[in-house]
């Protein structure tokens, strides 16, 4: 997403786990916004946390804050279907060794290049 971003330089992205903290996956995401205005520099990274939001749900996850860790079973747990599919997904990028950290090809890189439009066409606000 990030890669395909419209308002990001692809050369300024680096998205890492960083750490796992009381069972949190903690990532570090850095990137570049072209602008020069701050209001904008605002409205595009509220953008992209929004598509964040969106994938991290999308794909059957949820956030955790910070504090103490409670785990209650089926609260939101994926579906059998989705974890086959990341499951695959994973197996899939093993047996290439291509894993989306920490790079994309030069190929992949231009491919995705600003095919994210900002501001989405079709809305003046997200």
């Amino acid at each position: 997403m990030f890669a395909a971003h419209s308002k990001v330089p692809q050369e300024t992205v680096s998205i890492r786990l960083e750490d796992i903290q009381a069972a949190t996956a903690v990532v570090r995401i850095e990137a570049g916004i072209m602008t020069q205005d701050f209001q904008t520099y605002l409205a595009i990274a509220e953008d992209l946390n929004l598509r964040i939001i969106e994938l991290v749900h999308h794909n059957g996850a949820i956030f955790s804050g910070p504090g103490q860790v409670l785990q209650a079973r089926d609260s939101h747990q994926a579906s059998e279907e989705k974890m086959l599919e990341v499951n695959n997904k994973l197996a899939q990028w093993n047996n290439v060794q291509n894993l989306p950290f920490p790079d994309l090809t030069a190929e992949e890189k231009q491919r995705l290049k600003g095919s994210i439009e900002y501001p989405p066409s079709g809305s003046a606000t997200r």
